[in-house]
């Protein structure tokens, strides 16, 4: 009964987080977005160009990024992560998979405990928050490897569909990541899943060289079940690392990872 009402609880909470902003919030009552700040031209950064000439996915990736329509969608990313920062600072951005449940705020605080156990608003809850490693920048461009965490909470909350990329078929028909951030919207592709232990290196932000973390990549990608084909690493690209239990052994985890292929300013 204890664990029902638990999720029942964190359901509420979350739910009333999407039901909270709505087309009022976003429009001036004439169907236009709000701009509550200004927003460039979206591109595609020279960094990741050559890695997409070589994928079967570059018209997808590279869509004409053409005026008033992707400037609406900018603003209304940063309009909804002000929303949800006037509730808590602690938001970071917003992550979401398509075909799956994963469709949170991310949060960020000075540990990696305290988000275990309190929902995105700070109120204690024992599903806890989608939520980025301490140790990563603010600019998520700063970080080789941006690690967030989640709980595989068992009715399908929080993190519990990364378990869905254990499936060959879900791997290879659902390639996307999309974060949302202050500074931008970064479209990652899915390289890698595996399972793995809280002592593995997949969490480590912080490399001596660039060369190094090249070869960190690397070693990730070959951890992989399933192969995606044509994904190499230069030592400007970045990669998405997202963290869940097994509920297996304590110390068992699942890990998705992720390079990041667009960039929307």
């Amino acid at each position: 009964a204890e664990t029902f009402i638990g999720y029942k609880r964190g359901e509420d909470i979350y739910n009333s987080l999407r039901e909270g902003f709505d087309e009022d919030y976003f429009s001036d009552g004439g169907g236009a977005v709000l701009r509550l700040q200004p927003a460039s031209k979206a591109v595609a950064t020279p960094d990741f160009a050559s890695f997409l000439a070589a994928g079967d996915d570059v018209d997808l990736l590279n869509e004409a990024n053409s005026g008033t329509a992707v400037n609406e969608k900018l603003e209304r990313e940063r309009a909804k992560l002000n929303y949800y920062a006037a509730k808590n600072p602690d938001i970071y951005g917003y992550i979401k998979i398509d075909n799956t449940n994963i469709d949170y705020p991310m949060v960020q605080y000075t540990d990696n405990e305290y988000y275990l156990n309190h929902a995105y608003t700070g109120v204690s809850l024992p599903a806890g928050s989608i939520y980025v490693d301490y140790r990563c920048y603010k600019e998520i461009l700063k970080n080789h490897n941006t690690v967030v965490y989640g709980h595989n909470m068992q009715n399908g909350s929080m993190f519990h569909d990364v378990t869905k990329y254990l499936e060959e078929d879900f791997f290879n028909e659902n390639p996307y990541i999309v974060v949302s951030t202050f500074d931008g919207i970064y479209t990652y592709l899915v390289f890698s899943i595996y399972q793995t232990d809280m002592y593995y290196q997949y969490i480590r932000t912080g490399f001596r060289t660039h060369e190094e973390f090249v070869d960190f990549a690397y070693e990730m990608k070959a951890n992989s079940l399933y192969e995606r084909e044509n994904v190499e690493f230069g030592v400007n690209d970045r990669i998405l690392t997202l963290s869940t239990c097994t509920n297996g052994l304590q110390r068992d985890r699942y890990t998705l990872q992720a390079l990041l292929v667009k960039i929307e300013k």
